[in-house]
């Protein structure tokens, strides 16, 4: 059968040939007779003689631009040629009827030996003259010096154009200004080109950029409704007209679209570049990383001024990547500075971008939506474009295009649209000439048309790798991936076995010519890749490619495999022939295997000494993706999870975010508890593996030792810690010594230089504002630092105060200073108050959604939020000012609490700034309700009963006593839903039920007890989601209470530092956050507050002297108060002793050889303690003991002491 369609298929293609020279003759006459009659020019006349490699060589050399920089020409001559043999001569020259076809040599003569010579220069070509060798030809021995010639000279050739093209991209990169801004300067072109109609939204860029508006202009509507092409538009004529030839700097982004546009830290030094040239600052002071540089663009647009303004373009936001915390726009300038403005174009519902920027651009008229173009619009367009492209179209087939139109006219829909009427004739046929009505549709018949063209496998294949790829694929690995897929190279290599197991370079080529615009370049991982530019590409090929999930996975599992580097590096990867190269090749075996030139694969590239270069991102980054969606569990635990040189090297390379990105994506695909365990050990140490990545290895074995022995795939990877991290660090971690990611610890955050005194979270429970000299945002999903501000004050900030609507942060500092900062913007301002009288110090800050209160003992002043003065207060009974309850609405009446008594009672007094209300006195605390109608107190001053108070026209009225009290309250908290509230006591807390007016006492644990401050008014505890647990921040250690039952249910030991600042979350998750005067805070989740937890032993101080047993695996150490004995095997804490002086200071103890006796030093004394007692056994006087020596067989001891 086989043989008898190969039979016919060479008869047809020999009548193909006849016909083909028949067709050839007769135009060529035809082109001759319309030369000589003049009709033609000669050009025109050759342009019918010219065969398929001249036109090749006229469109690549002749008509090229640079060919000295990037063409070569090698010329060879073959004499004495035997062309009797005609099955061997034709593949060396053109016959026509069985004989040398002289108008082909005629052509080539003036091809090779006139235009060539005259195009190229003699150093880019070469000649060589070879002997016609017996019945083939050309002969692998007697040819040998030929071969090696050619090969050495195009070699040598070819690497010199590849590095002096290198060498001119090196100097033009280089250039900060040149490179990427007129990148996108040319795309602007581009799209100016084609722009047509718009003018109303054009107006009202140009009303917006020549007013007097601070907030960017956002334009949005669904892609593919010509939002690009409007920045482009305005970018155009901010340049040209709308500024009537008045310098202006002009910064135009379209994002995604180049390496530099496409993650946020290369964007904004892009902008600092820029912007630093334009305005004449030095280039050496941009930063490096995010924050620094978030506000030193800020700084840069600050110098806009009258005579050269500043108007920015960040097209397309939605298509930069969300790397380093993009997505949350703190780096976005939104209050801008006069002359300065800033437009930016963004999709809906894509990343919550368009929902965020309304939070933080409240105005409505800052937001264009695009609409679509209109019918009329859309077809004046598309005569446009044909007019430019010298195209026309019939009468019926306009039709066709105006109904199409009439559907949808988004100015994608029209492009496509364009590009397909541009391939039509006027003879087409009427079946030919459709449309689709959508842009989806539209995008499926250009994949199907495509797929014609160059083969369904190979296009599936190729757009389907696009199309999985997690940022993109550089066009190498594209190349790679389809020489390493045996069903394309099956499907090519149909007709003939190739001498390289390869794609052919120019088929991909080939397609992506066919797919004009629709794939964009950008940067990922440092390598230029390339992917779909509008989103309607993906989600179209997604269907129609990823339908088949088998299809998919597989896709996802060749790319794994090649980011694997299974088959890279000269290793060979076996294939099976198919029936028909076996039958059509005469192959004997079904299999065959052969190096696909792919690189290796390594984590790191090293130089000849070993040393790190640099780390193979694109590896790091895309094969866990596609490991998860090829569902290669096993390759993903064993190479990735919990792999350990893959995890410093990621951490090493990328941000910390990223290394969680990976295992978060795994658990929404399958849950595995190890694989959470892992994550959560990372977190807590983000702040340090940050910075300091070598730690990895001591990080991992201090937190995961508890599941060692329970958890294999946990205990290989201690093991490769304990083996692969010496390398980087040298600590070995013997014991369990950091905090384990099991119960509720749920980040350790650290960034402070100082002691956080405030913290505090916005109404929508994402973010974390924290201060000190510095204010710090934290994403509260991630433990990540999304914004660092310092607003340059020399104090401390001393408290937080967070809005009602969780707009504004307020703190002050120790040296009489307000810090005012937007929460979604990050801007800020510095009030400096004039402080009147004899008090010179700030006390204390309150804040409402519209002003400040800010208040000294004397008096308080109350400001806007624009930092404006309003007023200043003093009190009605010329009492001190403690604190200041500014009312919700504005105006209102703003209360203040008053100290009514001596420095030595509790007697205070509550009053309202205008009078409108008496005052009214209280003793010992009091809390008020957010709509200041209610408050809760303590009255009689031999009573500590807590009594309730209504707010009744111009006095508050007795309501209630909700319970009996005899201990003095230090401060009131009340639940956020008014239905609790806690007294703070002496030793412990007191639980009111507001419902039922039921009491609980909370007690705190024996020894523990709440030590008043002066004149305190509110306490460390805080009341978890839905009031399920009461929290209190004692010393070092938080106190967990059930609400229900005011049963003590966890001590959690918190911290190494007093805690100073306590809040709970409850919007969009359970947590209660504290920090410390050890400068780091706490992020603790609820919903795990039951789960086991891991103990680490420690003491309260820090320990000064050791001393090992050395037959006992005991050793005995001291802190300043406390003598503890520790088990070298476990790691555990066996015993503490404590002297019977409270006083007395530990300042030495040593232990016996055999581990039972202990001698300490606890001036003035000597004790010797059996371990078994816990009394000591023997007390002597010595004076100021500093040391303590055991000798003759530890049967006597030495002191040295500095005085008796």
């Amino acid at each position: 059968m086989f043989q008898r369609h190969q039979s016919l298929m060479t008869n047809d293609q020999n009548a193909w040939w006849d016909t083909f020279n028949k067709l050839t003759k007769i135009i060529r006459k035809s082109a001759q007779v319309l030369f000589i009659t003049k009709k033609i020019d000669r050009e025109q006349m050759h342009n019918f003689f010219m065969s398929v490699t001249e036109r090749e060589v006229e469109h690549g050399i002749l008509k090229a631009n640079g060919v000295d920089e990037h063409c070569l020409a090698y010329i060879r001559d073959i004499s004495n040629m035997n062309t009797t043999l005609l099955r061997i001569a034709s593949k060396f020259v053109d016959f026509a009827a069985r004989s040398v076809d002289n108008e082909a040599q005629k052509l080539l003569k003036i091809l090779r030996d006139e235009k060539l010579p005259k195009k190229m220069p003699t150093t880019n070509t070469a000649r060589f003259t070879v002997d016609w060798s017996g019945k083939e030809g050309i002969d692998e021995v007697l040819h040998k010096e030929y071969f090696e010639t050619f090969c050495t000279h195009f070699y040598e050739n070819v690497t010199r154009l590849v590095d002096n093209a290198m060498a001119k991209h090196e100097r033009l990169a280089s250039d900060p200004i040149y490179l990427e801004p007129l990148q996108h300067l040319h795309a602007c072109n581009r799209y100016c080109k084609a722009f047509q109609g718009r003018e109303d939204v054009v107006d009202r860029i140009k009303d917006y950029v020549l007013g007097d508006c601070h907030l960017p202009l956002v334009l949005h509507g669904q892609s593919g409704c010509g939002k690009t092409s409007l920045m482009a538009k305005a970018a155009s004529q901010v340049v040209t007209s709308w500024f009537n030839g008045r310098p202006v700097v002009m910064a135009l982004r379209f994002l995604g679209t180049t390496p530099g546009s496409s993650t946020i830290i290369p964007l904004l030094t892009s902008y600092c570049q820029h912007l630093s040239i334009m305005y004449n600052q030095p280039l050496e002071e941009i930063p490096d990383e995010l924050a620094p540089l978030t506000q030193y663009f800020k700084k840069l647009i600050s110098l806009a001024s009258e005579e050269q303004p500043l108007v920015l373009f960040f097209d397309s936001l939605d298509q930069l990547s969300g790397a380093d915390g993009a997505h949350n726009l703190t780096w976005m300038p939104i209050m801008l500075p006069p002359y300065v403005k800033v437009i930016i174009s963004v999709l809906p519902n894509y990343y919550g971008l368009l929902d965020l920027l309304k939070t933080m651009i409240e105005n409505p008229d800052s937001f264009i939506e695009i609409l679509p173009l209109g019918q009329n619009l859309g077809g004046e367009i598309i005569r446009a474009w044909l007019q430019k492209s010298n195209k026309a179209v019939t009468e019926h087939q306009w039709k066709i295009v105006n109904e199409a139109i009439t559907k949808c006219n988004l100015p994608l829909f029209v492009k496509l649209t364009f590009d397909e009427i541009c391939r039509w004739r006027s003879y087409t046929k009427p079946a030919l000439t459709t449309l689709a009505f959508t842009i989806h549709d539209c995008i499926m018949l250009l994949y199907e048309r495509i797929e014609l063209q160059h083969g369904k496998t190979l296009v599936s294949h190729a757009l389907g790798y696009i199309t999985a790829s997690k940022s993109g694929i550089s066009e190498p690995e594209l190349e790679d991936l389809i020489s390493l897929d045996d069903k394309v190279l099956n499907d090519i290599y149909q007709y003939h076995l190739p001498p390289v197991r390869r794609i052919p370079p120019l088929l991909w080529t080939r397609i992506r010519n066919d797919l004009p615009g629709y794939l964009s370049e950008r940067e990922a991982d440092g390598v230029n890749v390339i992917n779909w530019y509008h989103r309607q590409f993906i989600d179209a090929a997604k269907e129609r490619y990823f339908k088949n999930l088998n299809f998919a996975s597989a896709i996802h599992s060749n790319t794994a495999e090649y980011f694997l580097g299974t088959y890279g590096g000269g290793i060979p990867k076996p294939f099976e022939y198919s029936d028909l190269q076996r039958q059509r090749f005469s192959l004997d075996g079904k299999q065959g295997s052969e190096d696909r030139k792919v690189p290796p694969q390594p984590l790191e590239f090293t130089d000849s000494n070993g040393k790190v270069i640099r780390h193979n991102l694109r590896k790091l980054s895309e094969m866990p993706y596609h490991l998860i969606r090829s569902h290669r569990y096993e390759d993903l635990y064993d190479r990735v999870i919990f792999n350990y040189n893959w995890l410093h090297a990621k951490l090493s390379s990328m941000p910390l975010q990223s290394v969680i990105a990976d295992f978060e994506d795994l658990l929404q695909h399958v849950f595995d508890k190890d694989v959470r365990v892992i994550a959560d050990a990372i977190r807590l140490s983000s702040s340090i593996l940050s910075h300091y990545p070598d730690n990895l290895a001591s990080q991992i074995t201090g937190r995961l030792l508890p599941y060692y022995s329970q958890n294999p795939k946990i205990r290989g990877l201690i093991q490769q810690c304990d083996t692969d991290g010496l390398r980087h660090c040298a600590l070995v971690s013997a014991y369990h010594c950091l905090h384990t990611p099991s119960g509720p610890l749920q980040y350790s955050l650290e960034g402070h230089m100082f002691a956080p005194f405030g913290i505090g979270t916005p109404t929508d429970g994402k973010h974390l504002v924290s201060v000190s000299n510095k204010i710090i945002m934290w994403d509260l999903s991630t433990g990540e630092v999304s914004r660092n501000i310092a607003p340059g004050i020399e104090g401390i900030m001393q408290n937080l105060n967070i809005s009602p609507n969780g707009k504004f942060a307020v703190s002050y500092t120790n040296n009489n200073q307000v810090v005012v900062c937007a929460v979604n913007t990050g801007e800020f301002k510095v009030i400096t108050p004039k402080l009147t009288g004899k008090s010179k110090e700030i006390k204390g800050t309150s804040v409402s959604d519209t002003n400040i209160a800010i208040w000294t003992d004397e008096s308080w002043m109350l400001y806007n939020m624009d930092g404006t003065y309003i007023n200043e207060y003093k009190s009605e009974l010329k009492m001190p000012v403690l604190s200041v309850e500014l009312d919700p609405q504005s105006p209102g009446v703003h209360q203040m609490i008053v100290k009514s008594g001596t420095d030595a009672d509790t007697e205070m007094a509550l009053e309202a700034h205008d009078q409108s209300i008496k005052p009214f006195e209280f003793h010992s605390a009091i809390v008020i309700n957010k709509t200041k109608t209610v408050l809760y107190t303590c009255i009689e001053i031999s009573d500590n009963a807590v009594v309730v108070y209504k707010r009744s026209s111009d006095v508050w009225k007795y309501d209630r006593t909700i319970g009996e009290n005899k201990e003095v309250v230090f401060a009131f908290t009340l639940s956020d839903d008014e239905a609790y509230l806690v007294g703070t006591v002496a030793l412990g807390y007191r639980l009111y039920d507001l419902h039922t007016d039921v009491m609980r006492e909370l007690k705190l644990p024996h020894g523990t007890r709440n030590i008043p401050t002066k004149n305190q008014l509110t306490s460390l505890v805080v009341f978890t989601k839905g009031n399920q647990f009461v929290v209190a921040g004692v010393r070092k250690n938080l106190y967990v209470w059930d609400v229900k039952q005011g049963n003590m249910v966890k001590t959690l030991d918190a911290h190494f530092g007093r805690i100073c600042a306590l809040t709970s979350v409850s919007t969009g998750r359970n947590a209660v956050i504290s920090s410390s005067m050890d400068k780091t805070i706490k992020v603790w989740n609820f919903d795990k507050i039951l789960e086991e937890v891991h103990p680490i032993d420690r003491l309260e101080r820090p320990i000064e002297t050791i001393h090992l047993a050395s037959e006992s695996p005991l050793c005995a150490t001291t802190t300043r108060n406390t003598v503890a004995i520790w088990n070298l095997e476990t790691g555990r804490l066996v015993k503490t002793f404590v002297g019977n002086a409270r006083s007395s200071i530990v300042s030495h103890a040593v232990i016996t050889a055999d581990g039972d006796y202990v001698v300490s030093a606890e001036s003035p004394k000597v004790l010797i303690w059996e371990l078994s007692n816990d009394t000591p056994m023997v007390e002597l006087t010595a004076g100021d003991v500093q040391q303590v020596i055991l000798c003759e067989d530890d049967t006597k001891c030495i002191v040295g002491v500095t005085s008796f």
